[in-house]
């Protein structure tokens, strides 16, 4: 499985959508820095506030990666070649985890670079700033894994693309819907689970920094992963992929 994931990940890295998704979140991310600094916002949200948004590009450069492993026959001739479809499976799983943690490294450095030019200060101590990052980092994770489910049971590009895209489309107004009812009196815990369970909420909750459970957060990102790459796997053991 490493020659899978190596190769995988060479792939990735050069592929041009990573890197122009890259550069367009990148724009966003020094836009938000100035408007941010006019208003004397601290440092640490800056670092995480165009996350709100890393659902869109995940769907965009994995879903076109997983979409061309089949449109160009490459997960087929893995299977002739005498690779498991459990190791080819974990593999892009494995690939789109790496492929995201350094994107989000490189997001994160742009909005401390971008924050430090423009004077900013750190408000927050650095165990809140740490927690709030791994829990957005366990939420690129938990897409990664919902995305590699999507583009592993789909045998088209232009689906695999559009359905990924609307699950995107769907968690943030789905979060956002979720968000306007916390303030219900009646089913206020429903709505709590439904908005920290979704990984744009866990996300949202890492840009305010200051969280009250950010282990609880972390560990529904992991459940999510684990419940999706189940799925996904059943699913995929059993595909006819002529």
């Amino acid at each position: 499985m490493r020659k899978l994931i190596y190769a995988n990940l060479v792939r990735i890295m050069i592929n041009k959508i990573f890197w122009i998704m890259f550069f367009i979140i990148s724009i966003f991310e020094v836009i938000a820095c100035f408007k941010l600094s006019a208003n004397s916002t601290p440092i640490e949200f800056t670092l995480f506030i165009t996350f709100q948004v890393i659902s869109i590009v995940i769907a965009i450069y994995f879903s076109l990666f997983l979409g061309t492993e089949y449109s160009d026959g490459t997960v087929r001739n893995k299977i002739i070649i005498g690779h498991k479809r459990e190791n080819i499976y974990f593999a892009n799983l494995i690939t789109g985890i790496l492929s995201i943690t350094i994107m989000y490294i490189l997001i994160i450095l742009v909005g401390l670079i971008m924050g430090l030019l423009l004077g900013g200060e750190f408000n927050y101590s650095i165990e809140k700033i740490l927690a709030a990052g791994i829990v957005i980092w366990f939420a690129c994770i938990s897409y990664i894994s919902i995305f590699n489910l999507v583009g592993m049971i789909s045998l088209s590009k232009a689906n695999s693309s559009i359905i990924s895209l609307l699950i995107s489309f769907f968690t943030i107004f789905f979060g956002i819907y979720v968000t306007n009812k916390l303030s219900s009196p009646k089913l206020n815990k429903i709505y709590v689970f439904l908005y920290e369970f979704n990984p744009w909420g866990q996300i949202l909750e890492g840009i305010k920094i200051n969280m009250e459970s950010p282990w609880k957060l972390i560990s529904y990102a992991i459940l999510l992963s684990i419940i999706t790459t189940v799925v996904g796997l059943i699913i995929f053991r059993k595909k006819d992929l002529k």
